[in-house]
Formats: C-alpha cells, structure tokens, sequence
C-alpha cells in the first residue's frame, strides 16, 4: 500500500503526520508541488512484456499526459535484484538533489521510495504499482530503489537531459528512513511490502518542568517567593541538619570563602535567588523548603492533563520516562508526588539536576543519556527553552519545543522552533506504529 510520512528536518525519528489513502496524500503533497495520483493496473506480468506491450497497456493515460503537460518522450525502466550494477545505481540518486526538469514516473510494478526535502519538513512517500508521482523541477528530494530493487517504471520527458542531477551536498538523506530489507530477491510485485525506517529508536523520554510539564508561574509565582520569604529562617532554625550543612559547605566552595559566615552564606543565596541563578546549593535548599510547604499542604504541584495521560501511554509502551530540571532531584520529586492527579512519581524512572551540569551544556545531555544506558539519539527530550533544546541536539538527542501558550486563533501555531519541531501539549507528540519494539520499525 502506498504511504506518505511527514517529518520535520530536525527530527527523522517522528513522525509528524502519515497518509496511506490516495486522495490524502494527494492533499499532503499539492502544496509542495508535487503530484500524486493512482492508475488502474492493466496487468500484473510485465516481465513477460515488452516495453512497447507496457506502452500499449497505458496509452490513453500517456496521451492524455502528453497533451495536457506537453512531455515529448517516454521510456520504460526495469531494475531487477539480479542486475549486476544494483549497488551503483542505488547510490546514484540516493543523495538530496534537484533536477532542472520535472520528475514524473508512473509505476507499473514493484516500488521506490521517494523523499522530498520542501522549507522544513521531508516528505518521505512510498510509491508502489499504480502510483504516479511528478516531482517539480528544483524541488530538493532522493530516490531509493532498495538493496534489492525490484521495479518496473513508465517515465515521461520534456527534454530527458533535464533529469541530470544536481547534488545539494547535504547529507540530510542519510538520516532519513530507506527502503529495505525489501523487496526480497525473487519477491513478486504485488508482495512487496512497506518500508523498514533506519532511524534511531526513541527508547526514552527525558522531559524538562517549567514550562513544560508544569506551569511556568506555578514555579516563578508559587514556589520561588515561597522559597525567597522563607530562607534566611529556614537557615538559621534548621543550622544543625547536616543537608543545610552541606548546602552551606558547598556556598563556600564555590564563592571559594571557606571562612564565610552563615549570615553572608544566606545573603549569598538570597543575591542568588533575587538574580535566578541556576545554582546547586541555591537549588538544593529550595527543594528543603518547598518540602516542608508541600508537607503543610501550602500548595500543590501543578501538572498539565495532557502531561499524566502521555507519561501513562509511554509508561504502557515501556518507554523510559525521566525528569531533568534546574531545581533539585528531591524538589523534582516533591512536585510531582503532590499533585490534583495524586501521587505521580511512579510514572518516573528517574530524576537528573544540574549536579549531571548545566542545561545549556552538550556534555550534560550525554551523561544522562550515559546513566540511562542508551547513546543520545534514543532519547527524546522535551523543553520549552530553545537553548536547552539546542544543547540536547548537539548531543545527538532527538527534540521537540514545547509551545504551551499558542498564538492568537488568527494565527497559526509554529510548526518548529529553530530546528525542533514544536508542539502544543504532549498529545501531539506522534509516533509511529510500534516504536518501542525494535530499532527497525515497520511503518
């Protein structure tokens, strides 16, 4: 069956949007320029055929070509699993390129993928018998034909030198789904089956709070100024528990004033907390002092509906699900064990601060990725901070930018942020069919 699969540039691990009937990918396509539509098969045994029979078989569509668009030649091309130069010919268009005239190729057999590179998404459309397909001219895309290929294709021409290649130099192509393993050598056309995407497998989901999971103003309203009215007595009431010790400890190892007073200690960490820095001991006493609100019952963690019913979802595919914020491992607990949802801290299999390093550093998102036990490109990780987001990019993590407050309704929500792909809620986090059961997954 044909099918079409949308991704974005920056991502070719998910999938925005997939089609497999006709008249829907028909749709998808026209903006880009490209033409999609389906033929009648007239017969199934075109290896027992000449290419003038195959001519025959579909001359009134020819024609009706030819005098609508003006195509001057046509051809038949076969390739066939035996065909001694398959590797060669595979590779020859399997890098992103442009043509200077349109591509049109109607299949008669067998099939080919093509992927259309258009702004920022890639097109990604398996063509099988009976589908026709016009590419425009100066429209970037790649053609893979399989390891194995097995195809019989009708082709029509303007000027067929147009279809000389001019190669981008982008190695986009290669991060994109292939065609393979099939067809089989041997395989009939009318049994080979859909695509295999080689693409990493999204194993994991790393997810960032504020913002993202959670209001940002629950934080900067709620806990902060919490936090802010209540640490300089926090300090001095609680100034033998061996957790404030270190907090100051820490203060005055990293203001590197070993001899430092309490008082200066706690004036520091108000400059800190005034100035919203991202530091660890600043952190760790918050996460201290919201517990103890949280205990009280001054407030609640607040968490989006959408949030607990995709944590649940991922939880039942049995994709890791992991927090990683500035605040805390124990203010990261607390939040989401104290929520209107109930206890959520089992939806959780693990918690990462900024003792792993700095959320705008590469080198943080590897060693989480490290201690999670998967290399980076099988985790995805969810931010509405494009700094974040950028970093966790560089370190080979698949993205997506949360965008919880949508323009107004005269204007479109983006479709991506910089080059993550940028969603409303987690509901629209799409995946395709059974991501978590291999790395090779059937579409």
């Amino acid at each position: 069956m044909s099918w079409l699969g949308i991704y974005h540039q920056a991502d070719p691990q998910t999938l925005m949007a997939e089609h497999q009937d006709a008249q829907a990918i028909a749709a998808a396509l026209k903006p880009i320029g490209v033409h999609f539509e389906r033929w009648p098969l007239q017969s199934a045994d075109t290896d027992l055929q000449t290419d003038a029979d195959i001519l025959a078989l579909y001359a009134t569509q020819i024609e009706q070509w030819r005098q609508d668009y003006g195509y001057r030649s046509v051809d038949v091309v076969h390739l066939r699993p035996e065909h001694p130069d398959r590797a060669a010919l595979r590779q020859k268009f399997l890098s992103e390129h442009t043509h200077a005239e349109e591509e049109v190729r109607f299949f008669v057999s067998g099939c080919g993928l093509f992927s259309m590179h258009a702004g920022q998404q890639v097109y990604v459309l398996l063509c099988e018998a009976g589908d026709l397909i016009r590419v425009p001219d100066g429209l970037k895309h790649w053609f893979d034909m399989g390891p194995n290929p097995q195809f019989t294709a009708i082709r029509l021409f303007s000027n067929p030198s147009g279809w000389v290649a001019t190669f981008t130099e982008d190695s986009i192509a290669d991060r994109f789904p292939r065609l393979e393993p099939d067809p089989e050598p041997g395989a009939k056309p009318d049994s080979v089956s859909a695509p295999a995407m080689v693409s990493a497998e999204i194993r994991a989901i790393l997810t960032d709070i504020e913002g993202t999971t959670s209001r940002l103003s629950f934080v900067k309203a709620v806990l902060f100024p919490y936090a802010r009215a209540r640490l300089a007595a926090f300090v001095r009431t609680h100034l033998n528990r061996a957790d404030v010790q270190e907090v100051l400890q820490a203060v005055r190892e990293m203001t590197q004033s070993p001899q430092m007073e309490t008082e200066a200690i706690t004036d520091q960490l108000l400059a800190w907390s005034d100035a919203d820095e991202k530091i660890t001991p600043l952190k760790l006493l918050q996460g201290l002092i919201w517990e103890e609100g949280y205990h009280n019952g001054d407030y609640q963690g607040e968490v989006y509906p959408d949030v607990v019913d995709a944590l649940q979802a991922w939880q039942k595919m049995g994709l890791g699900r992991y927090v990683y914020s500035s605040g805390s491992v124990a203010a990261q607990k607390l939040l989401f064990a104290h929520t209107a949802w109930g206890d959520l801290t089992p939806l959780f299999d693990g918690y990462f601060d900024t003792t792993v390093g700095g959320k705008l550093d590469s080198g943080s998102y590897r060693r989480i990725a490290q201690a999670i036990g998967l290399p980076p490109e099988h985790v995805l990780f969810l931010s509405d901070h494009v700094g974040e987001l950028d970093a966790a990019a560089q370190a080979g993590m698949a993205t997506r930018c949360l965008r919880r407050d949508p323009p107004p309704v005269s204007q479109p929500s983006p479709t991506a942020v910089g080059q993550h792909v940028a969603v409303v809620h987690f509901g629209q986090i799409q995946w395709p069919a059974a991501l978590a059961s291999s790395a090779t997954t059937r579409l």
